[in-house]
Order: structure tokens, then C-alpha cells, then sequence
């Protein structure tokens, strides 16, 4: 079975699980929505029917739980709450993240990059915008204007703090995150 792991952390249930290639003929889009529901099916110990909004959100349609998902290569990253929105996001070891981080950083935390943890640092900076994108589904909220990233030093697994400053809500949120050797998964509650 490809499931990496099932982590509770507080009120939300967070699952990765393996992506299985199957058939060569399977399209690619059919492949991760197979993959997905039977994470949630080893997540939920039940069969869910996912619907998506306007926007693009996921949600079940018993209404059982908040969900948000999230595909990189070879994985699927899903967060589960009874009690709140939530934001997941999992990312690749991706270096082609350094050519756009202009597009999703403000001036400041460019600087607070960490030289000798570039990679990790900018792709902790994006999937925690994304998951912060993710958990507050604010039609047209730009990722470098928006969201801000509070100064954090990267280690294997932690916390740190960013925020969403936009008309309609300004709010801070606390990410969690887990830097793995081919992924960097960020949960924003």
C-alpha cells in the first residue's frame, strides 16, 4: 500500500500517500483523483464523494469534514478538519522554484533567504503560500502581495507565522511544516 503516513495535529488529520502509476494508459488527471480517494478512504475509513466550488475548493459532500488537497510528482497531501478551513500543500524538490520566486516573494523575504538552504527556504516560502492560499479561498489574492511570510530559519520539521493582507480579511495563520529528502509538505490552520 503507498501510504507514507496518517499525523493528527490538533483538531486536523493530515495523510501522504504514495501516488500509484497504474497503467501506462491511465491519464494523468484519473490517476491522482484515484490516488486521492483512497487516501481518503484510509483516512476516513469510509468512501467520500469529493465536489469542488466555483473557486475550485474541494469539499465532501456529507459535509463531514473540511478537506484541502494537494499533488506534487509522485504524491498526494491531503488536510482534514471537522472544526475549520485548512490549507495543504506538497511540493517536489523542484529547482525551477528559484527562475519565479520574484513572482511570489515580497523584497523582504527574498532577503531572508537562507544562502546555504535556498532551495528549501523558497520552497517553504511557496508551499506555505499555497496552503494559506488553499485555507482562506479568496478569489484573485495574489501570493507575493497578499500573503507574507514571517522571518523563519528552516530546520526538518516545525512552525512559523505568516499572513493574509487583503481588504477582505487580514488574519495570521500558523504553518506547520516537514521537510523530507525528495518533498516539503506546509499545513496553514
Amino acid at each position: 500500500m503507498p501510504l507514507c503516513f496518517i499525523r493528527k495535529i490538533e483538531d486536523i488529520t493530515i495523510g501522504v500517500w504514495e501516488i500509484d502509476l497504474g497503467e501506462k494508459e491511465e491519464k494523468r488527471r484519473d490517476r491522482e483523483t484515484r490516488n486521492v480517494l483512497q487516501l481518503v478512504e484510509a483516512m476516513c475509513h469510509d468512501k467520500k464523494t469529493i465536489a469542488h466550488l466555483p473557486s475550485g475548493k474541494p469539499y465532501f459532500t456529507d459535509h463531514s469534514y473540511q478537506i484541502s488537497i494537494s499533488h506534487a510528482e509522485r504524491y498526494v497531501a491531503i488536510a482534514l478538519s471537522s472544526a475549520h478551513p485548512v490549507g495543504i500543500d506538497i511540493e517536489g524538490m523542484r529547482k525551477q522554484v528559484k527562475k519565479v520566486q520574484h513572482k511570489f516573494l515580497q523584497e523582504e523575504e527574498i532577503a531572508d533567504i537562507t544562502p546555504t538552504q535556498e532551495l528549501t527556504h523558497l520552497l517553504l516560502y511557496w508551499c506555505a503560500k499555497e496552503s494559506i492560499y488553499k485555507r482562506v479561498d479568496i478569489e484573485g489574492l495574489s501570493l507575493r502581495e497578499n500573503i507574507r511570510i514571517h522571518s523563519f530559519t528552516p530546520t526538518k520539521t516545525g512552525t512559523f507565522q505568516g499572513e493574509v493582507i487583503h481588504p477582505l480579511l487580514n488574519n495570521k495563520h500558523t504553518l506547520f511544516y516537514w521537510v523530507e529528502e525528495d518533498y516539503i509538505l506546509t499545513l496553514a490552520e
